[in-house]
């Protein structure tokens, strides 16, 4: 007699599964329920009724981790244009929220060793254009993922300016 867990198969989603996945991800997950659904033409209450079942759901989420996973590279891009203020290639001001948060994601000198909160919108005595060169130079070559400068880091009394 074989054991429970060598019966076990690998759950295997439907084609109207991954049907109604290609939409949820076609839209980024920017998508209700509702509308995904209905562009998938599955009933709404069909896919509730997938949700109680926990190898669909072990799918499902494995499949969304697979898909973030897969999209850092076009989030980390795009996340560079706003910090450049470039948009689809065109100029545009800079969103300096995006360049507060690039430079604490690439810079490591930049956030005190503490590593205390800094509120967004306080940069310091650092100007609009500092804080854009600054995230300019701080940029990650295509083919060296660390950050330039990333080796020296400021000792704790030097000041940031």
């Amino acid at each position: 007699m074989m054991k429970a867990s060598l019966d076990r198969t690998e759950f295997q989603p439907s084609e109207t599964q991954r049907r109604l996945l290609s939409v949820f991800q076609d839209a980024d997950y920017q998508i209700s329920t509702v509308a995904a659904c209905t562009a998938a033409e599955v009933g709404r209450q069909t896919f509730y009724d997938w949700t109680h079942g926990e190898d669909f759901n072990r799918w499902w989420l494995e499949q969304a981790e697979r898909w973030a996973a897969l999209s850092l590279p076009r989030v980390l891009g795009n996340l560079t244009a706003g910090a450049q203020g470039t948009y689809s290639g065109k100029a545009a001001k800079p969103d300096h929220n995006l360049v507060k948060l690039y430079l604490e994601r690439f810079d490591k000198s930049f956030l005190p060793a503490t590593r205390q909160r800094v509120d967004v919108f306080d940069h310091g005595d650092q100007t609009e254009e500092e804080l854009l060169a600054r995230a300019q130079a701080s940029r990650i070559d295509e083919d060296d993922l660390t950050p330039p400068g990333e080796q020296v880091a400021p000792t704790s009394g030097q000041s940031k300016k």
